[in-house]
C-alpha cells in the first residue's frame, strides 16, 4: 500500500509539474509576443517621428535657400543699375559668372527694359526656382534680374540623412 501511495503521489507531482510548465511556456511566448510588438510600435513610431523631423529640416533648408537666393538678387540688382546706366555689359557679364560659381546658383540674367538679355551666365542644369528682382535707377525701372536656383545641395543633404 505504501508503494501505492507513493505511485499515486508521483504520479499527481508529475502532472503538477507538466501543468506548471505548460503554463510558464505560454506565459512565456505572451510576453515574447507583447515585448516584440511593443518594440515594433516604438520603433515605428521613432521612424516616423525621424521622418517629419528631417521633412522639416528639408524644408527650412529650402527656405534659407531662397532667402538668399533673394538676397543676392537683391545685390545683383543694386549693382547692376549702375552697370546698365553706364552700358558697361563686359563687367555685368563677369558680375553674373561670379554669382553663378555658388553651387546654389546656375543662372544669372539680366534684362534691359526692352527685356532682351542684356548679360547672363548659366549652367548647363535648369533652374528649380528662377526669382527676379527690378534694377532701378532714380526710382525707375531700367530693367530685371533674374538668378535661377539649384535645390540640388538640399536633395543631396536630404539623400544622406536618408541613409
Amino acid at each position: 500500500m505504501a508503494s501505492k501511495n507513493r505511485g499515486i503521489a508521483a504520479r499527481f507531482i508529475l502532472i503538477v509539474s507538466l501543468l506548471a510548465q505548460g503554463l510558464m511556456a505560454v506565459l512565456a511566448a505572451v510576453a515574447i509576443y507583447t515585448a516584440s510588438h511593443s518594440q515594433s510600435k516604438q520603433a515605428d513610431e521613432f521612424i516616423g517621428r525621424l521622418k517629419s523631423e528631417q521633412a522639416a529640416q528639408e524644408k527650412l533648408l529650402a527656405g534659407e535657400l531662397k532667402k538668399k537666393g533673394e538676397s543676392i538678387a537683391a545685390l545683383l540688382a543694386q549693382t547692376g543699375s549702375a552697370l546698365i546706366v553706364g552700358y558697361d555689359f563686359d563687367s555685368m557679364t563677369r558680375l553674373a559668372a561670379n554669382a553663378k560659381d555658388d553651387a546654389d546658383i546656375v543662372s544669372v540674367v539680366f534684362y534691359g527694359k526692352d527685356k532682351n538679355v542684356v548679360a547672363e551666365a548659366k549652367d548647363q542644369e535648369q533652374a528649380r526656382e528662377t526669382l527676379r528682382k527690378e534694377i532701378l535707377f532714380d526710382g525707375k525701372t531700367i530693367g530685371f534680374v533674374e538668378v535661377g536656383l539649384s535645390f540640388a545641395g538640399v536633395e543631396k543633404n536630404s539623400a544622406e540623412v536618408s541613409r
